[in-house]
């Protein structure tokens, strides 16, 4: 049953995303309408598929199910229009201060959608270069909101109505800037009723879009929004081969084919046949990529034992051999008693003060067990699989083109 509905779920999406009539369905029992728009929530693409819910022939799907539906779907768009609104004010009140910053994700996907306001995004994310980062923070202490993270290449804020802002000094954690001087150099200004924003040039965004595509696979996966995002930055006219090209560049082109792969098989993105041909990528990695999208927003254990594995990888570089017990054993103990420069912030008080490293193991074990069972019982069962059981997954990655034969 979940096959099916997952098949249901893409068919839906593609046709919603690109505004079309909905293509026949199989008949589906009110319970099997519960769990797609279950399946639906958990990849945030439930509000982007209402319109098309409604062009259903009537009776396909209860009253019932196409109230909820309708109902969730109209708080999201009510949310998502106030706080484009705000993040719209946000960035109009940067450029009158001449702070450059370029929108990107959520702000400047939404556009490519039929109905914007359908395209759930969880934070407002600006690139800033890094000698404006202390300007564009007192503007945004201005307007109200407050400091609630920083890491390396981030700062985040949050008003009090629910905004959620991300500051970026740089696109990802380890960057070279490249892409970065690209975002600002080929800016595109847009002017929205009540506002302004500078958005990334389509193919600058589409190179992000796949670089954050792999870098979030190797964390915790990515799922079906991700992936409709990328078939309709794809469709409005860029040069595929250009986006593949720079890449290969950057050592992540197999996998921008995998998933452009992906996308043609759930999402119907079209390329040519010969195109295709030419790839040479095994349907057996486009079916296991296309799996794990499906799976991505159920939150079970693979999210969890995806992130430990490549912390393990992390770990074991520099070893003169990954696979030997010894480094295993230093990576379990490094996994459930790391260091204190390890340590989420929330336990900085072990930064500060070194002696209270161990009350920060327990209190972080602890956490865990009583705030995440589920994780802390996929944290154990990794511990044991990653001690006993060689890592499929490194296979697969390498595959993917993430890592190196």
């Amino acid at each position: 049953m979940r096959a099916q509905l997952q098949t249901v779920l893409c068919s839906l999406l593609g046709d919603a995303i690109r505004g079309r009539p909905p293509r026949s369905l199989p008949a589906l029992s009110p319970q099997a309408w519960n769990h797609l728009l279950d399946l639906a929530l958990q990849h945030s693409v439930f509000a982007i598929l209402y319109p098309v819910l409604t062009e259903l022939p009537k009776g396909t799907i209860p009253e019932a199910q196409l109230g909820r539906w309708r109902l969730l779907a109209l708080q999201a768009g009510i949310q998502e229009a106030r706080r484009f609104q705000e993040a719209l004010a946000l960035t109009s009140a940067l450029a009158e201060r001449a702070i450059p910053c370029v929108a990107f994700k959520g702000m400047v996907l939404r556009t490519l959608y039929p109905q914007s306001d359908l395209r759930t995004m969880g934070d407002i994310d600006l690139l800033v270069r890094p000698a404006d980062l202390l300007a564009a923070e007192a503007l945004l202490q201005e307007r109200r909101l407050r400091p609630v993270g920083v890491n390396a290449h981030h700062h985040s804020w949050r008003s009090g109505p629910g905004l959620f802002v991300e500051l970026h000094t740089a696109l990802f954690k380890h960057s070279d800037g490249v892409l970065e001087a690209s975002f600002f150099a080929q800016a595109i200004a847009h002017q929205e009723a009540g506002g302004r924003y500078c958005a990334p040039a389509p193919e600058d965004a589409a190179v992000f879009q796949i670089l954050h595509m792999a870098k979030h696979f190797r964390y915790l996966g990515f799922g079906l929004r991700e992936l409709a995002d990328l078939v309709l930055q794809s469709e409005q006219g860029l040069s595929l081969a250009r986006v593949l090209e720079r890449l290969e560049a950057c050592g992540t082109g197999r996998f921008g084919r995998v998933v452009l792969l992906v996308a043609r098989q759930l999402l119907d993105l079209h390329l040519p046949e010969n195109t295709v041909a030419a790839w040479k990528i095994p349907q057996t990695v486009i079916d296991r990529l296309a799996e794990a999208i499906l799976n991505a927003g159920t939150h079970d254990k693979t999210n969890t034992e995806n992130a430990l594995f490549l912390a393990a990888r992390i770990q074991e570089q520099g070893e003169t051999s990954a696979s030997a017990p010894p480094a295993r054993w230093r990576f379990l103990v490094w996994f459930f008693f790391p260091a204190a420069s390890d340590l989420h912030p929330r336990y900085g008080y072990a930064t500060r003060h070194r002696g209270l490293l161990p009350l920060a193991w327990i209190h972080r074990l602890a956490r865990t067990a009583l705030l995440a069972p589920a994780t802390a019982w996929a944290m154990l069962r990794f511990g044991v699989r990653y001690l006993c059981v060689g890592n499929q997954r490194r296979r697969f990655e390498r595959d993917l083109g993430l890592t190196q034969p």
